[in-house]
């Protein structure tokens, strides 16, 4: 069975609403960059969950096997593969969540 958000450690997290723009990317919140030590050019590797993507810095231990891996741009920004987002049904301009976790982010599809 795949992981879903639920089973993620969430002791601190907080989390915000966006939207994906019209090529694909996520601009990840100043805030959060700076709470993660995220740089232009920082690799993320990501991993699809049941229910959205984790992100995590390219250093970080982790288990299980990533699926992708993006750099973050000079604005904040990232791309979400398009294979992820149709897997998870989120298409352009969709609002999404993203949660700032101890040691990553999670992104998922807005509840309506």
């Amino acid at each position: 069975m795949k992981k879903t958000f639920s089973s993620i450690d969430k002791s601190e997290f907080r989390g915000v609403v966006r939207h994906i723009d019209k090529l694909g990317r996520i601009c990840v919140p100043k805030e959060f960059r700076i709470s993660l030590k995220l740089n232009h050019n920082d690799m993320l590797k990501l991993f699809i969950y049941a229910d959205g993507v984790l992100l995590r810095l390219e250093n970080e231990t982790s288990d299980g096997v990533w699926d992708a891996i993006h750099p973050i741009d000079k604005l904040g920004r990232m791309s979400i593969p398009q294979a992820m987002r149709r897997k998870l049904g989120i298409n352009v301009l969709d609002n999404i969540e993203i949660f700032l976790l101890k040691n990553g982010l999670f992104i998922r599809k807005a509840k309506s």
